[in-house]
């Protein structure tokens, strides 16, 4: 694997910089008040919200017994025992 060139880095300090850029512009957004901050400013609009909560709703559904079917297969749990290697236990 070969090293960085001076394109890479520019490219790696272009991005960062860029983040930090983003982080100020939002940081001044977002202190605003408490309630900007948690609720958007209210300005969602009513779809988006009805959206995201089915998109909850649905995935709280699709799996509400996943621990109680685990122990009715009487699943193993996998742990690292310190050594790089994994033991199953029950």
């Amino acid at each position: 694997m070969s090293s960085l060139n001076t394109t890479d880095y520019l490219v790696i300090a272009a991005y960062l910089l860029v983040l930090v850029g983003l982080g100020f512009y939002f940081r001044k957004r977002a202190s605003k008040s408490l309630e900007d901050y948690f609720l958007g400013g209210k300005q969602l609009p009513w779809w988006a919200m009805g959206r995201k909560a089915a998109e909850i709703l649905i995935e709280k559904l699709k799996h509400p017994n996943r621990p109680l079917t685990q122990i009715r297969l009487n699943a193993k749990l996998v742990l690292p025992n310190g050594n790089g290697e994994y033991s199953m236990e029950d």
